[in-house]
């Protein structure tokens, strides 16, 4: 999700896919994510872009101007929602698209209507424990196995409501009754919060049972994480 950690991952080898939040494209920034897609392209690494996680009028007006750049300079893209698939579709029958775990992927029905739209891949239900998992079959899907989780995408943006709106993107932290700490992040160019668990997933000790999955590829998904917590990860 931040330039340093992509900058950090995007220089290890033996990865498949690199995911970009598609809000790091811009003026500003264009000619150093240049330079990264390149080196992770070196190393052997495809570099796909991240779509908004809700499809709303602002997501709108920027796919209308921006999508067939973004399309051109990635590799592929990670879609969040079905208007998101849709759209991408509608541009290419073929380009490389996976579908996050917010497209549910709960049961075999949902498995065999997704494959009309010709996917790279999936993502594995993180609802579903490793029973389900194993019923459903995830050998072409992607498995999460680290990473802090959104637990709530809201248009009620937490700074507008509190400090007002500075339309620029940030992060605050949300304390419940438990003085537990939550991440929330300020989605500027959509509009929209996301608000991560305030601890994160980590399935490293089991991967035994993963491997017994035989999922298509396991993802480590980074929010907060500096360069070097991330470099430590890896």
């Amino acid at each position: 999700e931040t330039i340093e950690q992509f900058e950090t991952v995007a220089g290890f080898t033996g990865i498949a896919r690199i995911y970009v939040e598609d809000t790091l494209w811009d003026g500003q920034n264009a000619d150093r994510m240049k330079q990264i897609i390149r080196i992770a392209r070196e190393n052997g690494t495809d570099v796909y872009f991240a779509m908004a996680r809700i499809y709303r009028e602002e997501s709108k007006l920027y796919y209308n101007k921006h999508l067939e750049e973004l399309m051109k300079t990635f590799d592929g893209v990670l879609v969040r929602n079905l208007e998101s698939l849709l759209l991408i579709r509608k541009k290419s029958a073929d380009y490389p698209v996976v579908t996050d775990s917010s497209i549910y992927l709960w049961n075999h029905r949902a498995k065999n209507f997704l494959r009309q739209f010709n996917l790279k891949a999936g993502t594995a239900p993180v609802e579903l424990n490793s029973w389900e998992l194993e019923e459903l079959g995830i050998q072409e899907m992607e498995l999460v196995v680290y990473g802090y989780l959104p637990v709530m995408v809201s248009a009620g943006c937490v700074r507008k409501n509190t400090s007002g709106c500075t339309g620029k993107p940030g992060e605050l932290i949300l304390t419940d009754r438990q003085k537990k700490n939550m991440t929330v992040k300020n989605v500027c160019r959509y509009c929209y919060n996301v608000m991560y668990n305030c601890k994160p997933l980590s399935l490293f000790k089991f991967s035994k049972e993963i491997i017994s999955m035989a999922p298509d590829s396991v993802r480590l998904s980074f929010t907060t994480e500096s360069g070097n917590i991330t470099e430590q990860i890896l």
